[in-house]
């Protein structure tokens, strides 16, 4: 099973695939996309593994809810880290969310640059995905308003 079935097994369980809207699940990747800044900052490799995974845990679940395809990264050279382009991109996502091409393509800008930023830190996207996949797969609570709030 790869790391996208296995979330979206996950979200589907919990009823987050029901109950949710993509504005839900794009505010939470921004709220991960805040905690991975933050991690950049700190050079704090643990906080930046962490930050990746759950940005593209939320960009999975945002792409199955606005039923647009997850996009990888393409296979291409490492994009020079730029946070504030990343942040552009995030941004244009949320303003395509009716606009099929338009948030595939950002989603893949948005991956890419999660790409260069695993490898500016020694890290591969796996590393971080399984990371993410180790903090949630067992995780409980329940859904509300159509995000998942977790038992404490």
């Amino acid at each position: 099973m790869t790391h996208i079935e296995r979330v979206h097994e996950w979200a589907q369980a919990r009823g987050l695939y029901d109950t949710s809207d993509p504005s839900v699940q794009f505010g939470k990747a921004v709220g991960e996309l805040g905690e991975l800044i933050i991690a950049l900052a700190n050079d704090d490799i643990e906080g930046i593994k962490d930050g990746i995974g759950d940005v593209r845990v939320c960009l999975i679940n945002l792409c199955k809810i606005a039923e647009v395809h997850f996009t990888e990264a393409p296979a291409s050279p490492r994009y020079p880290i730029n946070i504030g382009w990343l942040m552009r991109e995030m941004s244009r996502i949320y303003d395509n969310f009716q606009n099929y091409d338009e948030m595939s393509a950002a989603v893949a800008y948005v991956n890419q640059n999660l790409l260069s930023i695993a490898i500016e830190h020694d890290l591969t996207i796996e590393e971080c995905d399984n990371h993410a996949w180790d903090q949630i797969k067992d995780r409980t609570g329940k859904t509300i308003n159509g995000e998942f709030i977790k038992d404490a």
